[in-house]
């Protein structure tokens, strides 16, 4: 603040000293007049780690427990077995507490194109506690919390087949929402949906084309760009690691 001097006239504020700049919270030296640098240099630093701005571990833990979801994470090995998909993987379903939550966010910024002018351009990205999950680069996750949103129902058209069980052109199948035979609908006792994902004819297997509604879980894969590793909390637990998304279409999975 500055003062007013004789005459109403505004006087400039005095410069600090060094001594008085050099008044910083570091060690057994906080609130003490250190003017030699050498000696302040050598003191311990007694804030917050650098970059979590006061963050802690655990009030992020409780942000993913609050607002995440739940995941079923599957980690990805190379296979030669007849299991393995187009790319030799097969993925291995990992455990990990019940409580366990994650978040899958879109990010997005606004950018300046060149033909079309301002554009937004976005990335599902994942954030998880590295304590409780540590994935790598090509693993896959089902977002569970996800299967059942309504108006989301994929529709297949099976052509006829004597097979007693019918594939899915998804993966991961969380619910059989109706079959049609004919344009006519089936009682839900003349199928079942098994632990693998596949539509199982329990009566007759019919003779016609069948059109199957059902509802999918989402896959995602871990993608190896802009991987982010969390850094300390204030508590000395690490904050949270992200990384992008890639969302799987029908086949990819």
């Amino acid at each position: 603040m500055r003062d007013l001097g004789a005459g109403g006239v505004l006087m400039a504020a005095p410069t600090p000293t060094l001594a008085e700049v050099l008044v910083l919270p570091y060690g057994d030296g906080g609130g003490q007049t250190l003017t030699d640098l050498g000696a302040l240099n050598g003191l311990a630093y007694t804030g917050g780690p650098a970059f979590s701005n006061g963050m802690t571990g655990e009030s992020r833990r409780g942000y993913h427990r609050e607002h995440g979801e739940r995941v079923q994470w599957l980690r990805a090995l190379e296979s030669t077995s007849a299991d393995a998909n187009a790319q030799g993987r097969i993925f291995v379903p990992q455990l990990f507490d019940d409580d366990v939550r994650v978040l899958i966010y879109q990010n997005e910024v606004t950018t300046q194109g060149e033909d079309f002018g301002l554009i937004r351009v976005g990335q599902t990205r994942l954030s998880w506690m590295p304590d409780e999950i540590s994935p790598t680069i090509g693993d896959h996750f089902l977002a569970l919390d996800r299967a059942t949103l309504p108006g989301q129902s994929q529709r297949a058209v099976l052509s006829p087949k004597s097979d007693v069980t019918r594939a899915l052109p998804h993966r991961y199948v969380a619910t059989i929402v109706a079959v049609y035979e004919n344009e006519v609908a089936m009682p839900a006792s003349r199928y079942v949906l098994t632990p693998d994902y596949q539509l199982r004819w329990t009566g007759t297997v019919p003779t016609g084309a069948v059109v199957v509604l059902y509802q999918d879980i989402p896959a995602y894969e871990l993608l190896g760009e802009d991987w982010k590793t969390g850094p300390l909390g204030s508590d000395g637990l690490r904050l949270p690691s992200t990384a992008p998304l890639k969302l799987l279409g029908a086949g990819e999975e």
